[in-house]
C-alpha cells in the first residue's frame, strides 16, 4: 500500500514541536553544531508531521532526473519545501535511492521491521528532517503496509534543533553527519559536488 502525503501547515507544525519540546525530558546529545556539542530535547511526533529536506544533497541527481523524466518545472523541488506533490516526489526518490543502496549498507527496512526505530531524527523546529530522511520513507512505507503490524511507526522519535538554527547550520551538519561512508549511504559525485560547493561558498 502507498504512503500518502499529508502536508500540516508550518505554523501548525512549529505549534505542535514546541509543545512537545516543553513536555519533554528526554534529551540526544548532537556533537558536532557550530563547533560543539549541544543537547537537543527528543519528542514523539506523529509520522505525517516531519517534512521531507528538500535542499538534501544526496537525493539532488535524482531531483533532476525526476524533473526532465515528468517534465516538472526547474524549481519544482527549489520551491517545494511546503508542497504536498513535491513531498510525494522526494518520498518515491528516498525510496528509491534506499533499494539501490550497494549491498553492504543495512536495509533500512529490514532494521526497522526487527529494531524498531533505533536512534531519533534529526529535524528542525518546523519538522524539516535534516538527517534521517531515508528512515522517515521507509517507516512511512512500513506503517502504511500494515497499520497494525507497524503500529510502532504511528509516532516517530526527533531530535529538534533550536529555533535559530540557520540553513548554513544545516549544511555543516549534513557535511559532518550524512558525508560518513563508513556508517552512511554513500552520495553519488554529483551530490558530492554539490556538498562541497555549499562548503566552499561559505568559506
Amino acid at each position: 500500500m502507498k504512503y500518502d502525503i499529508s502536508l500540516m501547515p508550518l505554523s501548525e507544525r512549529r505549534a505542535k514541536i514546541q509543545k512537545s519540546q516543553e513536555a519533554s525530558s528526554k534529551v540526544s546529545q548532537l556533537d558536532d553544531f557550530r563547533g560543539g556539542s549541544i543537547e537537543l530535547k527528543v519528542i514523539d511526533l506523529p509520522i505525517s508531521l516531519p517534512v521531507y529536506r528538500m535542499a538534501n544533497c544526496r537525493t539532488y541527481s535524482e531531483q533532476k532526473n525526476t524533473v526532465s523524466e515528468k517534465n516538472l518545472s526547474l524549481d519544482f523541488f527549489d520551491k517545494g519545501q511546503e508542497s504536498s506533490s513535491a513531498q510525494a516526489e522526494q518520498h518515491l526518490i528516498l525510496r528509491k535511492i534506499t533499494k539501490n543502496a550497494k549491498a553492504s549498507i543495512a536495509k533500512i527496512d529490514e532494521v526497522l521491521e526487527q529494531e524498531g526505530q533505533r536512534e531519533p531524527l534529526l529535524i528542525t523546529a518546523s519538522g524539516v528532517v535534516v538527517n534521517g530522511n531515508r528512515r522517515l520513507s521507509a517507516m512511512r512505507d512500513l506503517f502504511a503496509l500494515d497499520p497494525v503490524k507497524y503500529a510502532r511507526f504511528s509516532h516517530v522519535k526527533c531530535a529538534v534543533l533550536p529555533a535559530d538554527a540557520t540553513s548554513d547550520d544545516i549544511d555543516d551538519i549534513e557535511a559532518v553527519l550524512q558525508a560518513r561512508p563508513q556508517t552512511k549511504l554513500d552520495y553519488d559525485w554529483i551530490g558530492d559536488a554539490q556538498l562541497v560547493r555549499r562548503q566552499l561558498e561559505k568559506g
